[in-house]
């Protein structure tokens, strides 16, 4: 709870989660319950993407999905420490072309690049 106005909640990853099949359906089910099972104050979602990888598929059927509700999606990129200089706007730039125009935020947690601007854009119109 923040500031007694709003929760920030954190979910498994769908994608990633090195589980049975069966364990991943049940995952799957409760994030898909969570987001559009009659949350309707549940206004913006941070999907993390890896910026080594770029969306998966799964991704993209989420971020798809959410912006039929109405959801306001925020992409954060995350490892972007990980990416050679010389390539990372490449990669940022291949990453935007499929996701869409939805703001992205590129971060790294360890070396805490972006993390201020994923915030300002989390609690933006919310305080």
């Amino acid at each position: 709870m923040i500031n007694e106005k709003f929760h920030i909640v954190d979910l498994p990853g769908y994608g990633f989660a090195r589980v049975s099949a069966a364990r991943r359906a049940t995952i799957s089910k409760r994030i898909e319950g969570y987001f559009f099972g009659g949350f309707e104050n549940l206004v913006k979602v941070v999907v993390i993407i890896d910026g080594l990888v770029g969306p998966t598929k799964d991704d993209i059927e989420m971020i798809d999905a959410l912006d039929k509700t109405g959801k306001r999606v925020i992409i954060a990129v995350n490892k972007i420490d990980k990416i050679k200089k010389s390539g990372l706007q490449k990669q940022l730039n291949s990453i935007q072309e499929k996701v869409g125009n939805r703001i992205m935020v590129p971060i790294s947690v360890t070396k805490r690049i972006g993390i201020g601007e994923l915030i300002q854009e989390v609690f933006q119109d919310s305080l």
